[in-house]
């Protein structure tokens, strides 16, 4: 069995506003400064309850709707010989025939980033593209030791006119473990 095998399915949590799930995010990153990267600080953190997919034993999950109009799912990914990752995931509005498209904005992803700023971290001026979407790093040292939390945002942009075009947050990668070069 895997490690999640003794948790319940995940099933869908009640729906948050925007700002709730980016301040919960902010506290996932800050608490695991002084705490292990598991399903109860992810629950603590974010004030949702964890499971595990339908059909796996292998990670953690959890999701639900935003405010919004958007829908976000957190997993909390175990790795052999490695500490885990989170990964996080925000799915724009549905369309007809379950397309997704980008029409309205849940997080700034800019403002993600300055408010990392703010509490310390640092985070990489020039965003890099990849596997079609943006991305943003960032990083900070644990005090004390040679471990450090850093990952990634993830973010695409609005409409098509270049001078009209807020970028969207779509998701973002947290790790932790040896210290590495600043992004």
């Amino acid at each position: 069995p895997g490690p999640a095998a003794g948790f319940p399915v995940a099933t869908e949590q009640p729906s948050m506003p925007a700002g709730q799930l980016r301040d919960g995010l902010l506290r996932v990153l800050e608490a695991l400064h002084t705490q292990d990267m598991d399903p109860g600080l992810v629950e603590r953190s974010l004030g949702v309850q964890m499971g595990r997919p339908e059909g796996s034993d292998r990670l953690f999950g959890t999701f639900g709707p935003v405010d919004e109009g958007w829908d976000y799912s957190v997993e909390l990914i175990p790795r052999d010989g490695a500490e885990p990752y989170i990964n996080v995931v925000m799915y724009p509005d549905h369309l007809p025939g379950n397309r997704r498209v980008l029409t309205q904005c849940t997080l700034d992803p800019h403002a993600f980033a300055n408010a990392l700023r703010q509490a310390g971290w640092t985070v990489r001026d020039k965003p890099y593209w990849y596997v079609k979407a943006w991305y943003l790093l960032f990083r900070r040292p644990v005090p004390g030791t040679e471990r450090s939390v850093g990952g990634r945002i993830r973010f695409l942009h609005l409409g098509a006119e270049p001078d009209e075009r807020p970028a969207c947050m779509v998701g973002m990668d947290i790790y932790a473990g040896k210290l590495r070069e600043t992004p």
